[in-house]
């Protein structure tokens, strides 16, 4: 059964990546994750379950959502003529979220979902996605039985289960692959939502709207190839990346108030150890409910550090520099001179605050012959 439909899977590939062709997108790199859709780095961490079926259950779990979303939500959001222009003004009001939030929100839909809007005034195309999503709603419901048993490892032996997590996977790849297919295969969908009276009418017509309406299905099928192509890149990490991740930022995040404690002036610094004993300023974080609760304030301070640093790096990289150890360096000198900087201008907005006003010093203050 899974050699029948990795087979299956291989010509429904081919197809696609076939009618693609004529769209101008990077139908090689297309192509290639369409071969790969289903394969993820290797997860771990669960107890009783084995890496592979960990894995392949991550790998399951995306294709069904995928499933759900190619069948049903991106033909609905092109038949709803669903705008996302100016979404971040459209946010519900008790998320309270920050403008800068909200901004990035839109960023994000507009990036994964906004090139299906240009498809909603194409009546021809919406006729075509209502009979679409009838004929893929079978997929899905027929996706919802498919039965997911993993191998269980016990104590002495590993159990093997005869409808095993590998032919879930297989399966769950042939039904998306088998939804895209119906997205290009539109003849019988013509037919069917224009009638005509004369047969030879009918077979002109049809043979010169089929070949455009192809296009425009193959466009679709593109954009959604990208989008899942988006959503997976972003999420395919393996537990070992993950935790290295988390260092990393750890470990910025250490260097970022050694570096700051560092280029300070020995009063500053005298200071901000009374601050932090007394827990204010920055180092009231951890007493506040933004340690756990969204703050939208803290949100765009952490959003602010981290564009600083980004735009450093991309500053760096244009100057030529590759090496990763010598772009550290070169943020760590960046940041203490800004450092060093802001501390200059501290002291002169002090010294200007020092400064007595007119009249401060009486009559004798220099001034009289004006």
């Amino acid at each position: 059964m899974v050699l029948m439909l990795l087979q299956k899977n291989q010509e429904l590939s081919t197809k696609i990546h076939n009618h693609i062709k004529k769209t101008k997108s990077k139908k090689k790199t297309l192509f290639e994750f369409l071969l790969n859709i289903d394969d993820f780095k290797t997860r771990s961490g669960l107890e009783f379950i084995t890496e592979k079926d960990e894995t392949v259950l991550f790998s399951i779990d995306f294709l069904r959502k995928t499933l759900m979303n190619v069948c049903c939500q991106y033909p609905q959001i092109i038949m709803g003529k669903v705008k996302y222009d100016k979404l971040s003004y459209n946010m519900p009001k008790h998320w309270k979220f920050s403008t800068y939030h909200n901004n990035k929100l839109e960023e994000v839909i507009q990036r994964e979902l906004n090139k299906f809007s240009q498809y909603g005034d194409d009546e021809d195309v919406l006729d075509v996605l209502n009979e679409l999503v009838k004929k893929n709603k079978l997929l899905c419901d027929f996706a919802n039985y498919i039965p997911i048993y993993s191998d269980i490892i016990g104590h002495s032996e590993l159990k093997k289960s005869v409808f095993n997590t590998t032919i879930s996977q297989v399966l769950y790849k042939h039904l998306l692959l088998k939804a895209l297919v119906n997205y290009i295969d539109v003849d019988d969908m013509v037919r069917t939502n224009k009638q005509f009276d004369s047969p030879d009418i009918e077979d002109n017509i049809f043979e010169e709207s089929n070949e455009t309406l192809k296009e425009k299905m193959g466009e679709i099928v593109t954009i959604i190839l990208e989008t899942l192509q988006y959503q997976k890149s972003s999420i395919n990490l393996s537990m070992e990346e993950i935790q290295n991740n988390v260092l990393n930022i750890k470990e910025t995040e250490k260097t970022g108030v050694v570096e700051r404690l560092k280029n300070m002036s020995k009063e500053d610094r005298k200071s901000e150890d009374y601050m932090k004993n007394l827990r204010l300023g920055d180092w009231n974080l951890g007493q506040t409910k933004a340690l756990y609760i969204y703050d939208p304030d803290q949100y765009d301070r952490e959003v602010e550090q981290i564009n600083q640093k980004n735009n450093m790096k991309t500053v760096i990289e244009n100057n030529g520099v590759s090496d990763p150890f010598q772009q550290e360096v070169i943020m760590d000198e960046m940041m203490r001179d800004e450092a060093e900087t802001r501390l200059v201008n501290q002291e002169n907005m002090q010294d200007m605050m020092a400064m007595g006003e007119d009249d401060d010093h009486g009559d004798m203050d220099g001034d009289e012959m004006y």
